[in-house]
């Protein structure tokens, strides 16, 4: 299990202790809302760390009439998205890299570039570079 699925498993366990007693109890005055929290409650929330969850995304920019681009849109793309992977295309005239170029932003949170036509030899290869 990844770390990051090991910490939304705790937040959720963590949650479901602290309130579920409540839901099935009468509220009390010290579990109304008007009420501050705990002490023992702020030391438990101050120990749980939480870690955003992303869903992978490239982006591929490109320009009008690039075959490499189109080439890549066309069946590149599919076999990404497949996987779970969401694509997007952006459009720039104006440039100075080669296109098609792409802009990761990977499950783990990492974010990187690749450059020219991307396989997964060159992505795992700038993900490599990124750590």
């Amino acid at each position: 299990m990844k770390e990051s699925q090991i910490v939304l498993v705790a937040a959720i366990i963590f949650a479901a202790c602290v309130l579920l007693p409540s839901a099935t109890n009468e509220p009390n005055k010290s579990q109304t809302h008007n009420a501050p929290p705990t002490t023992e409650l702020i030391t438990a929330m101050e120990s749980v760390t939480f870690q955003a969850i992303h869903k992978p995304t490239i982006t591929m920019y490109s320009r009008d009439n690039c075959p490499p681009c189109d080439s890549w849109w066309a069946v590149e793309r599919p076999r990404w998205e497949a996987v779970g992977w969401s694509i997007d295309r952006v459009t720039d005239e104006n440039t100075s890299k080669l296109t098609p170029w792409y802009e990761i932003h990977d499950g783990d949170g990492q974010q990187f570039e690749v450059l020219g036509f991307m396989t997964t030899e060159k992505f795992r290869k700038a993900k490599e570079g990124a750590k």
